[in-house]
């Protein structure tokens, strides 16, 4: 078994690559940053350091996990999300890169709403959003509902984690839809906020190992068309926000069309679309 870092890192990328796993190389590279705790710059100047022989016990385990499809954050068990670190596991959807965006237009929106803002999250999985949220915005309080038990579980220890920080100003809760907010009559929010399933049922299938393997069949699938949470929130979501209350959502790539004119059914004032990275219209923007 070859010593250095550097040979570690060119068994692993040729065993991802054989695997199917692209950009093999950076793959590598990132579980090894997470097994040393250092940033990639500081890895390209530990090449030819060895590791002590718990590091090659724990190396061989994630590269067989890996090479075997399973994401690297689950094998970590961790995802950092905004620039704050959440646990992960099969219970709740790994959060996306594409998803900070939401996160950034949740705060734009709610920073217009005055020292009190209320914002609430439909279907939070690892809580990511909402904290991320709530953790931006000191004055911000948030109800966070979500209908899986172990996703519920796992939001709930992330929140546990900035607890000190958040200050009782964020709560979650199992609801099937909004059913939970019964609770709160009297309380209209700011924003309503989510990144809900949106693949069309038939394509599950059709996805990535990863995705397909390893993320909550829950919360991927959109109905038949991918779109039924939209219709739902489009139809249901209007009591539960001020007169002036927006939603923000996540999209699938080619949903806002669809999703503008569910809305628009429904006599919603649509607003331009958030684009990522690539130029694909990835956040839904609607007010009353």
């Amino acid at each position: 078994m070859p010593g250095k870092i550097k040979d570690f890192l060119q068994i692993a990328a040729n065993r991802f690559d054989a695997a199917g796993i692209e950009f093999a190389d950076q793959e590598a590279e990132h579980l090894m940053s997470w097994l040393l705790d250092c940033s990639t710059p500081e890895l390209a100047i530990r090449l030819k350091d060895t590791l002590t022989a718990d590091q090659e016990k724990i190396w061989s385990m994630w590269i067989r996990r890996r090479s075997q499809r399973e994401p690297a954050q689950h094998i970590i068990g961790k995802v950092n999300f905004m620039g704050y670190d959440f646990s992960v596991t099969p219970g709740a959807l790994i959060p996306r890169q594409e998803t900070e965006l939401l996160v950034v237009e949740s705060i734009r929106l709610l920073k217009t709403s005055g020292p009190e803002a209320r914002f609430v999250e439909l279907g939070i999985g690892t809580g990511c959003v909402s904290i991320s949220i709530a953790l931006e915005l000191p004055h911000a309080h948030g109800i966070g509902l979500e209908i899986s038990k172990e996703a519920l579980e796992l939001a709930k220890q992330n929140l546990n984690t900035y607890q000190n920080q958040l200050q009782s100003r964020l709560h979650f809760e199992m609801s099937d839809g909004f059913t939970a907010m019964s609770e709160y009559p009297d309380q209209p929010f700011d924003l309503l906020v989510s990144n809900p399933p949106y693949i069309p049922a038939a394509e599950i299938n059709t996805l990535q190992t990863e995705v397909r393997e390893f993320d909550p069949h829950l919360a991927l699938s959109g109905g038949v068309d991918g779109l039924d949470f939209y219709r739902m929130i489009a139809q249901q979501a209007k009591p539960f926000l001020k007169p002036d209350g927006y939603v923000g959502l996540g999209l699938g790539a080619g949903q806002w069309n669809s999703v503008k004119a569910l809305f628009q059914k429904e006599n919603w004032v649509v607003e331009d679309p958030v684009l990522d990275y690539n130029q694909i219209p990835r956040i839904f923007l609607a007010h009353q």
